[in-house]
């Protein structure tokens, strides 16, 4: 399982870290992804599943400090045009 560590990093910086990492993902692979802004995570939420991931699972690692630790499954079904950094979404989505 492939893991990043996005804690204290940069919201766009470490969204564009997962996203490009999304195209080398096969079906069936797990993502973890450790955090600690509520933003991101939100992102992650978001822009993962429209990317063909699943939700795995989500836990506080560390709630006094706001950090989670979340797995997401690539299950190759996505509901987004995939252009090397950007994701489009098509129209009436």
């Amino acid at each position: 399982m492939e893991s990043f560590d996005l804690r204290d990093t940069l919201a766009p910086f470490s969204m564009l870290q997962v996203v490009n990492h999304l195209p080398r993902m096969e079906a069936g692979d797990e993502l973890e992804i450790l955090g600690d802004d509520e933003e991101t995570r939100t992102d992650l939420k978001t822009i993962l599943p429209a990317a063909g991931c699943e939700l795995v699972s989500e836990e506080e690692d560390s709630p006094s400090r706001g950090q989670f630790r979340i797995i997401f499954r690539k299950t190759g079904e996505a509901a987004m045009e995939q252009t090397s950094c950007e994701y489009r979404r098509p129209y009436g989505n």
